[in-house]
Formats: C-alpha cells, structure tokens, sequence
C-alpha cells in the first residue's frame, strides 16, 4: 500500500509520482458513467479440482551432506542489510521482505561420473546417489542465515525428460516437482518459499538413467532470496507495522468478523491471496484478487497493482498463498508454510493510469476457492456506499476492512489520482497497511469495484487517522477496457448509436467521450458526421468540443487506425471500443491542457 501526500503538502514524493503517474501519453479510461453500459459478473465459488498431478516427495539421504555439498551463505552483510532497509521512489507502495543474494561461485551441475548402486559420492556441489533400485539422484543445500523463508533461482536447466526436481526443508516441507527438462525462459526460474532458513534442492533423473547417457551442462543455482519476517511475522508479533506502530490498533484479523457483521464473509476471504514476488534483486509482498469470467470458465485471473509490479519477470516468479488465516479471533499466526501456493503467471495488463495488474495464473487456486464478481458501475460518486476489502497488511494473515464511498473527498484530493480515475473512501471499521496494496475492494455481494492504491491526506504516517486521510483503490471501471477481453470474452453487444455514443467505421467501433471540468463532469452528446467519423460536444451544441475517426487501414499495415482532435482543455476521455473481440482502447486528456492530436496508425490488430 502506498500513504501519498497531500497535493497541499508538496515534496518530493508528490513530485517524483507526478511524473511517474501522469504522463499524458498513456491512455487511460475514466470521468462519469452518465448513462456508459454497465458490464459485471457474479461472485462464484470453484468446483472440485480435477485430481492433481504428481506430489514431491524426496529421497532420503544415506547420511549427513558434508561441507563441500552446502552451500551457506552466513547472515546478510551490511551492504545487503542495507539494500534489505532501503526505501526507494517506489518502495513504499510495496512492503519489501527480502533481497537476492548471489551464490559466489554459481552452483553447476555438468557430466555425471559413474556411481554404482547403492553408493554415493560428492560432485558439483552436492551429493550424487544411486540408490539400490537404480534411481539416480543429486541433491544438495542452501542456506542464508536470519532468513524466515528461502526461495531457489535456477539460472539454468538442460535436463533429460522425465527428470523432476524438488525442493525441500528439513522440517518436511517439500514443493514441486518442477519439470525442467526443456529450456527455461531467459529470465530464470525462481522456486516457492521453503520456510526455514536452508531448503534442500533434489534432481530425480529418470530410473533408467545412466551416467554416461547425462552429458555436459545440466543445471545452474546462482541465488538464494533470503526473506525476512515481514514475509512471515512470527506469531507472537500481530501485524507490526514497517513504519509505525499507530497502525497496530485498526487493523482487524478477518477470523474477527462473523457472518451477522458480513455476510459473505467466509466466501471473500477464499478469494484473496497473498504475493510475493521480486522486482529486480528485491522482494514484495502485495495483496490480491480472483476475479471470475463471464464464461464461468474459472480461468484464475487475479487482480492486483500497477505499483506492485508490472513485468512478466514478476509475474513468472509469483508466488501466491491461499486462505492464509488465523484459526480463531486474534489468535497466534499460523505456520504459513502449511497453506495452499500456486506459483508463476503470465502478465495479461497492466497500466497506471487505475493502478492495475492482471494475470493468469500458472496453477489453478485450491478447490473452493472463491472468484470475485465485478461491476463497471462508477463508485467513485456513490456517496456513502459501503466497501470491504481482505488484505494481507504487514505480510500477516488475514485483514478485513470496511470502508465508505467519499464522493468528495476530505481533507483532499491528491492531484495525480483524481475522482473518477479512482474512488476516495474512509475507513470505518478496520484498515488497511503496507502489503495490502493491490487487495480488491467489493461491495456486499462480492462485486470488486477497484483495488487498494494507498492513502492520500494530511497525516499519512498514521494508518488509522480516518479524519486526515483517505484511502485511494484505482476504479475499476477504468481497468476494464484493457481487460475486457479475458473477463467478458463474449464482448459488448454490437454498437447502437444513440445521444452519446458514435458507431464508426461499418458500425464495428464504439466511440464513446467523458469530459470533466474543474467545476463539473459529463459524458460527452455524439454527432456522427459519415460513416468513419463523428464528433461530440460537451456544454453546448453550438460548441463542438472533439471530432474522431476510425480507419480500415488493413490494406495498408494490417490495422484499424483512430485519429482524434480537439478544442479543449478539460479531462477528456475518449474510448474506442471494438465490438466484434472486446477489445477497448482508451485514450486521455489531462486536466487543464491543451488536446494533443491522436493519431494512432496501430490502435486496432484486429483485420479484417
């Protein structure tokens, strides 16, 4: 989560996300609904997995691996200590849990030497078995004192097929297999956590496979993620705050909340997850959401933050851990490593202008699960609405929050993310820290209308300051259009022309305009002109305030082209809607300057 400052209280944080958030080009989809169509889905509870595949399970050891088959790291240095502490321009909208430590030299695994049944011998780094039925093994340790967790970063992977590899703590927490017998993306393979401070890494090559068969370079381990107790606070420390310890006292454990205080409860908190990923050599924990398709398919998009992360790198080495809650009201944290975790995603979206990331998730959620509904309804003007939220605030387990609509927001509005872009609301019943960044925020039925951006007031180092501060959630309602075409696969209905709506180019695309002044809002009343172009006007009909066209230009580069023009200086947000795939394509005019031609000859790759 990130506490944003006040517009009134200028620093260099405002300055430094003014520039990074506000960038004109970026198109972004926002301002009133007026009478825009209203998409949703329903909240819907997952069926039974279908059986799952192969378990871990590892081998055990004939003895003790020996000095030459570890690989300790010792604790953090004072450099990495230092990398671990810092907070730089973007940290603050994540919680920070841990850092990449190089394994000096790299851990390379090459040709195998000949091993008879039932012996053992060290080799590369670790210690090479065959046990009595033939079964050859390699298997090794890393270990990074202080750590709470360890993650594994396989570099490299040339493996036989059918190898499987696991990984392993000594407590018996085991995770994979992973097949790694095809080559691995170029940016690496990151392991889920072992809670403890060692995890054992076991190659399982195929029974009959013979050393002489496993030729040149196999396989490369070059670091370890050492994750710290923000990650995983330790029982006895309920939801210590990075920053301040004033948060500790509205923060409200989810196991807290019964069904007369919200019905719906016990079916959220199966919709939440955990993440943690890294962003360069550091680690993050966000909040996040499944959100179901109109298909009812249960594909597992999630819902996240822009500000979390924004890379397929992140995204690959998403790890997510499932209905990580305590047992009973504010009782003792529960050992997380014996929660549910899926590993890996594909990076669908992402885009600041809402603060959003979508994904798809490499593993399906447990069984029952929960995939949220949602609504493109503006809430952001719904004075007094009720809101809720689960969240994983400080890394700990589950957090519930109850917050109301603030249609004009009080004491401020932040000048970067303004109403309508996003909903201001205040915390009435829980809260919300670092590490909830990124949760969905839903209405009593389970209808997610945003997810958490931070704060934004006068006070923003005190958490559960509802007077001074404001909680920020990116609408949801602008995230749609980029990712209409995963949750509503069967797309908007075909375009109908009417007071504010411009169908062009053979009637296949929607243009729709919304406009917001510094006194006032409204959707923008269409005029079409021809078949490819229209224009729309905004305070009067004698004062035409925008004019668009869309282009079949398949003949020429294979898309549809948009060009647009204005005569105005207002937040203007023109949206291109293709209504044969779904796909929308928003484009914005920031408030108070001039309308910058758009002349996008790629908007559509949709020929014909």
């Amino acid at each position: 989560m990130f506490r944003m400052p006040s517009a009134s209280r200028p620093t260099m944080m405002v300055l430094t996300l003014f520039l990074v958030y506000s960038l004109p080009s970026r198109p972004m989809a926002g301002g009133q609904a007026g009478n825009a169509t209203v998409f949703k889905a329903d909240m819907a509870v997952s069926p039974a997995a279908e059986k799952a595949g192969p378990q871990p399970e590892f081998f055990p050891l004939p003895r003790t691996l020996n000095r030459l088959e570890r690989h300790d790291l010792g604790p953090l240095s004072q450099a990495e200590r230092t990398q671990l502490d810092a907070i730089g321009d973007r940290e603050p909208l994540r919680l920070k849990v841990g850092i990449a430590r190089e394994i000096d030299p790299a851990v390379r695994v090459a040709n195998l030497p000949e091993v008879s049944p039932g012996s053992a011998k060290t080799h590369a780094g670790g210690l090479l078995l065959r046990s009595a039925s033939g079964q050859l093994l390699w298997t090794t340790c890393f270990s990074s004192q202080g750590a709470i967790a360890v993650r594994l970063f396989i570099e490299e992977a040339h493996l036989p097929a059918g190898t499987r590899v696991v990984i392993y703590g000594e407590s018996g927490e085991m995770h994979g297999p992973y097949t790694l017998d095809s080559p691995l993306p170029s940016g690496g393979f990151w392991t889920n956590s072992v809670f403890a401070e060692a995890a054992f890494l076991q190659v399982q090559f195929p029974l009959a496979t013979a050393e002489a068969d496993v030729r040149g370079h196999l396989l490369t381990v070059s670091k370890v993620a050492h994750l710290n107790e923000k990650f995983a606070p330790r029982p006895e420390g309920r939801r210590v705050s990075p920053e301040s310890i004033s948060s500790l006292s509205c923060l409200v454990d989810e196991s807290c909340v019964s069904a007369s205080s919200f019905a719906n409860i016990d079916l959220v908190s199966k919709s939440a997850a955990q993440l943690t990923f890294p962003v360069g050599s550091d680690f993050f924990v966000c909040s996040g959401g499944l959100l179901n398709p109109t298909d009812h398919s249960f594909t597992p998009y999630l819902l996240t933050a822009n500000h979390c992360f924004s890379t397929q790198a992140s995204a690959s080495a998403l790890e997510a851990i499932w209905n990580y809650k305590t047992p009973s009201c504010n009782a003792a944290f529960p050992d997380p490593s014996t929660f549910p975790k899926t590993l890996g995603a594909t990076l669908l979206a992402s885009d600041p202008s809402s603060d959003f990331t979508f994904v798809r998730l490499a593993q399906n959620p447990p069984s029952g699960s929960v995939f949220l509904g949602w609504t493109t309804a503006d809430n952001s003007g719904s004075d007094g609405t009720l809101l809720y939220r689960i969240a994983y605030p400080g890394g700990a387990p589950q957090s519930f929050s109850q917050h109301t609509v603030t249609a004009v927001p009080n004491p401020v509005v932040c000048s970067s993310k303004p109403v309508g872009l996003f909903i201001y609301s205040k915390n009435t019943f829980g809260g919300t820290d670092h590490g909830s960044s990124g949760s969905p925020v839903f209405t009593a039925n389970g209808q997610v209308v945003g997810q958490l951006f931070g704060s934004c007031g006068l006070n923003i180092s005190d958490n559960c300051d509802t007077t001074d501060n404001s909680t920020v959630d990116g609408a949801f309602r602008n995230t749609y259009p980029f990712i209409a075409q995963w949750i509503n696969p069967a797309g908007p209905a075909p375009c109908v022309q009417n007071a504010t709506t411009l169908c062009l180019s053979n009637n296949r695309f929607k243009v729709t305009a919304t406009w917001q002044s510094l006194s006032a809002s409204g959707v923008g009343t269409a005029v079409q002109l021809s078949g490819d172009t229209g224009y729309f006007w905004f305070f009067s009909s004698t004062n035409l305030e925008m004019v668009v066209k869309v282009l079949d230009a398949c003949g020429l580069n294979s898309k549809k082209w948009v060009f647009a023009g204005g005569l105005t200086n207002v937040n203007v947000v023109l949206t291109v809607t293709d209504t044969q795939t779904g796909v929308a394509k928003p484009y914005i005019n920031p408030q108070s300057t001039a309308f910058q031609p758009i002349q996008d000859t790629s908007a559509f790759a949709t020929c014909p």
